[in-house]
């Protein structure tokens, strides 16, 4: 469906002693059309202190999978700057509006827990390069893909206008996240 996705480390390097260190490309990143890198400090910790960070590498059409922000520190953030190419930023948020951003060189959006969202390449011809430092460190389990859901008999009524998705989290608990339709909607479209 999407071009093989090439390691992050090939279209950016940063400043010695620094350095990206890639994750194998897997059938999963290969499904959906990216790669990640993870800049490193000379120590071999990630950077900046008490955090990380993230170069997302998305082929043309390519969309990394949506997720769910479940983050526990409130104020943690995820700010993204787009290094190079074209896309779309999909989000909704707490308050169930849904942004549909456009990504170009220089643009950069906010992730707070809380949150759903999607990157999408809207090139047919060039790789869209995203720079994401997470404020405290990510560590896995701190967002949960909702590409699927589980069958919860616990399930709180429905807000109007919104759809839920039952996820495992970290911890191995069931939780229901509702997200507006038009997140939906907007995914769908991404994913034509």
């Amino acid at each position: 469906m999407y071009q093989a996705p090439q390691p992050a480390s090939e279209l950016y390097q940063p400043t010695a002693p620094n350095q990206i260190v890639d994750e194998p490309v897997t059938p999963h990143y290969e499904q959906w059309g990216y790669s990640i890198g993870y800049e490193l400090g000379q120590d071999g910790l990630g950077v900046p202190e008490n955090g990380n960070t993230a170069i997302f590498r998305i082929a043309p059409l390519g969309l990394t999978e949506p997720v769910f922000v479940t983050k526990p520190e409130d104020e943690a953030t995820f700010t993204v700057k787009v290094l190079a190419g074209n896309g779309m930023f999909i989000r909704a948020n707490k308050a169930g509006e849904v942004d549909q951003i456009p990504l170009e060189k220089g643009v950069e959006v906010v992730v707070h827990p809380g949150e759903a969202y999607s990157y999408k390449n809207t090139s047919e011809n060039t790789d869209l390069v995203l720079y994401d430092v997470a404020l405290p460190a990510f560590n896995a389990g701190d967002d949960v893909e909702i590409t699927s859901s589980r069958l919860d008999k616990e399930s709180p009524t429905l807000k109007d206008g919104y759809a839920a998705c039952v996820v495992e989290t970290s911890d191995g608990s069931l939780r229901t996240i509702q997200l507006p339709h038009a997140f939906f909607d907007a995914m769908a479209e991404a994913l034509k």
